[in-house]
């Protein structure tokens, strides 16, 4: 700045160079430390279903999709999404994975672990859930790191959609997520992700 005469009365009077890491810059890139992963995991298909929904992403689809929700197993690691226009669409999905990943397995789900959004706290949900026996899961709310699985997958999609749109250079509103999956898809059934374990 002193050099491009951008500031005037400004003296520096060390005769030490300047330290290349910039201490506010990497305050403002800390994250907490990773919690330990867990020993824990299911080994049958079904076992524990790991949730999290995603969004609002900035510019909404050409449909109208701002947001997704993903289902991961945790014994396969096999993952299903469904695009929604609001949150509020969370149960509907839901219902739609249970139904679909249940045909497939010909096995019922047993626990559903989330993290307590209140997407998945509504009265609907925990009726279904009750009735379907289905044990719920619920990691502390704003502790990413207790529903990791999830929560790494959506960011995994998350990057990889951003540096896709990034190489392939769509005008803003062809930047949701719907230009990335096939035409055949219209947010009614489960999306094959992209990243598979």
């Amino acid at each position: 700045m002193i050099r491009e005469n951008l500031v005037t009365g400004l003296k520096i009077t060390s005769s030490s160079k300047p330290d290349p890491i910039c201490e506010p810059c990497l305050a403002g890139k800390m994250v907490a430390d990773p919690f330990p992963s867990s020993s824990h995991h299911s080994t049958k298909l079904l076992g524990l279903i790991h949730s999290d929904v995603h969004g609002p992403i900035k510019v909404a689809s050409h449909s109208g999709f701002k947001y997704w929700v993903t289902f991961i197993d945790d014994s396969g690691k096999f993952r299903a999404g469904y695009l929604m226009k609001k949150k509020s669409e969370t149960f509907s999905s839901f219902k739609k994975f249970k139904a679909w990943a249940e045909n497939q397995t010909g096995l019922t789900i047993k626990a559903l672990r989330e993290d307590k959004g209140g997407e998945y706290m509504g009265k609907e949900m925990d009726d279904f859930c009750a009735e379907h026996g289905i044990q719920r899961q619920h990691s502390v709310r704003a502790r990413p790191q207790q529903n990791g699985v999830a929560e790494r997958a959506n960011r995994t999609m998350e990057q990889g959609i951003v540096s896709m749109l990034h190489q392939a250079g769509p005008p803003p509103c062809l930047s949701g997520v719907k230009p990335l999956l096939p035409s055949s898809m219209s947010g009614t059934g489960p999306l094959p992700l992209l990243y598979l374990e």
